[in-house]
């Protein structure tokens, strides 16, 4: 007998993907430099925060990481636009009054 797993939406499985990320790596820009193949390995698993004089100076993270975020900032723009023209709608019944009025 097997158990068919539930889907969830995939907009859910994006922002899994987006926030599913263990905490960040940091790691001095001098190192990060002299192991750029080990570092970019590291961002599979998790960000890595390259320093600069012990201050954040840049973030590596992996292609599929970052191509989830565009796609979620995409949605976002997309949800934002419609709340953002919530007010230019009318209701079906408004409109169907407008198209009696013009014959």
């Amino acid at each position: 007998m097997s158990v068919k797993k539930k889907r969830e939406p995939l907009a859910a499985t994006k922002a899994r993907r987006v926030r599913a990320h263990a905490r960040p790596s940091m790691v001095p820009f001098g190192e990060a430099r002299s192991s750029l193949t080990q570092q970019i390995e590291v961002s599979s698993e998790r960000d890595v925060i390259i320093l600069r004089n012990s201050q954040p100076a840049a973030v590596l993270i992996s292609y599929e990481r970052y191509e989830a975020l565009l796609d979620h900032i995409e949605d976002l723009e997309d949800r934002l636009s419609i709340v953002e023209r919530e007010d230019d709608t009318v209701s079906f019944s408004e409109a169907l009054g407008d198209l009696d009025s013009d014959s």
